[in-house]
C-alpha cells in the first residue's frame, strides 16, 4: 500500500514537471516563424473573426511620462482595406497631430505653437509606412514576401519568449516578441541606425471575441537613452460601425 503510495506521487511529480517544461519556448523544426504567427492570430480570436472586422474605431487616453505626465486623447479609425485616421489632441487645445490615409493621399498634419504645419507622404517613404495602416499589420506580415526568421528564445522570470526578426528594408528591421505559453505578442522593437522604436503590449482583454491589448507603452530610444515614453489606455472600441470617407481625408 505504502509502495502505492509512493508510486503515486512520484507519477504526479513527473507530470507537473513535464508541464512546466512545455510553458518553455522550444526551438526545432515546429517553431518556424509562420507557426507562431499563426498560434498568436489563434490566440487573439483567429482569421475568420478578425476578417469580419471592416472598420474599428479606437478612443485612447495616452499620457506623456516623460514630459510632466501630459495627457491627452487619441483616436484612431480604421476601415477596409487600408483606410487610416490618427488624431492627437490636447483637451485644452484641441487637435495638435493627424495623419490621415484615404487609399490614395497620405496626409500628416501638426499644429504646435499656432504654428500649422502639412505634409504629404509619398514613394518609398509611403510604401513603409502602409503597414500602420492596417488593424491587424501581422496578417499583412505573413502575407507578403517579408523575410522573417527566429532569432531567439529569452527566458524571464515568470515566461519564455519567442523573438522573431523582420527584415523591413537595408537598415530597418521589427523584432516580434510573443509569450510561449499564451501566444500573445507582448512587445514589438523597431530598429532603425541609432533610433529604437518600442511598444510593450499589455491587459489583453476581450471585445466580441477578439482579443485586444488594453495597454500599450511606447517608447523612443536614440543612442540608448530614452528621448519619450507614452503610455495608451483604451477607454473604448468601436466595431464594424460606418465611417464616412471624410473622415480619412
Amino acid at each position: 500500500m505504502i509502495k502505492n503510495i509512493y508510486i503515486t506521487i512520484l507519477l504526479i511529480t513527473q507530470i507537473c514537471i513535464s508541464q512546466n517544461i512545455d510553458t518553455n519556448c522550444v526551438k526545432s523544426d515546429k517553431t518556424n516563424p509562420e507557426i507562431i504567427i499563426n498560434s498568436y492570430i489563434q490566440a487573439i480570436g483567429g482569421y475568420k473573426k478578425i476578417k469580419k472586422i471592416k472598420t474599428l474605431q479606437k478612443n485612447i487616453e495616452t499620457i506623456i511620462t516623460n514630459s510632466g505626465h501630459i495627457k491627452m486623447n487619441t483616436k484612431i479609425m480604421y476601415k477596409n482595406p487600408n483606410l487610416y485616421s490618427y488624431r492627437l489632441s490636447i483637451p485644452a487645445l484641441g487637435e495638435i497631430q493627424s495623419t490621415k490615409y484615404d487609399g490614395v493621399n497620405c496626409i500628416i498634419k501638426q499644429n504646435l505653437n499656432n504654428k500649422k504645419i502639412e505634409e504629404k507622404i509619398e514613394g518609398e517613404l509611403l510604401e513603409q509606412k502602409k503597414i500602420e495602416f492596417y488593424p491587424f499589420p501581422i496578417l499583412k506580415i505573413t502575407a507578403s514576401e517579408k523575410k522573417t526568421k527566429l532569432i531567439d528564445i529569452e527566458d524571464e522570470k515568470d515566461s519564455s519568449i519567442y523573438v522573431i526578426e523582420l527584415i523591413d528594408g537595408k537598415d530597418k528591421k521589427t523584432q516580434l516578441f510573443f509569450d510561449c505559453e499564451s501566444n500573445l505578442l507582448v512587445m514589438k522593437k523597431s530598429l532603425e541606425k541609432n533610433k529604437i522604436n518600442t511598444i510593450k503590449y499589455e491587459n489583453y482583454q476581450d471585445f466580441k471575441g477578439v482579443l485586444f491589448p488594453f495597454n500599450e507603452t511606447h517608447t523612443i530610444e536614440i543612442d540608448d537613452k530614452i528621448v519619450q515614453e507614452k503610455k495608451h489606455k483604451i477607454i473604448d472600441i468601436v466595431i464594424n460601425k460606418e465611417i464616412m470617407i471624410s473622415e480619412f481625408q
